[in-house]
């Protein structure tokens, strides 16, 4: 499967911050435009997904752009399905720079993370998680640490 989106996104009074101590501003009007391609092939137990994005965010007063709004970013998962329901994947994704405050600028940042999961019994799964896998620094938000390399182990139960 193949598709295109194409979106304009108009909001009235955003709430945005600013400033060393994050002080709730009012955007009065920002505008979003972009276009999304998407991706999905299947075949057997094999199954990749992909979307890239391109999007202009900004305050449609001053024409500056929104803050930590990246104007491109991708992702890309690719999935395996054993006979058993087990799964495994990985997912990567990249996001380009994006305005801070103050003008300084967030630089654009790609990671990998690894899944598995395993049934165990009627609705019971195993879930496992390694995130950024290559243990890449990078910064969402100026002031605030990101995780380096992680993982995550999940129970999770569904009620069929």
């Amino acid at each position: 499967d193949l598709g295109l989106s194409l979106y304009q996104t108009r909001i009235s009074d955003l709430i945005a911050f600013e400033g060393m101590d994050f002080q709730a501003v009012n955007i009065n009007r920002a505008v979003i435009d972009g276009i999304e391609l998407d991706y999905h092939f299947a075949h057997g137990a094999l199954s990749i997904d992909g979307n890239a994005t391109w999007q202009k965010a900004t305050d449609a007063d001053s024409g500056e752009r929104l803050l930590r709004r990246p104007d491109r970013k991708i992702n890309l998962s690719l999935g395996y399905r054993f006979d058993n329901q087990a799964t495994v994947g990985c997912e990567a994704s990249a996001y380009s720079s994006r305005p801070d405050f103050g003008g300084a600028s967030l630089a654009g940042y790609a990671r990998v993370d690894l899944l598995a999961s395993a049934p165990l019994a009627a609705g019971w799964t195993f879930e496992a998680r390694l995130e950024n896998l290559a243990d890449r620094d990078y910064v969402l938000v100026s002031g605030y640490n990101t995780p380096g390399r992680s993982g995550v182990l999940s129970l999770r139960w569904n009620a069929e």
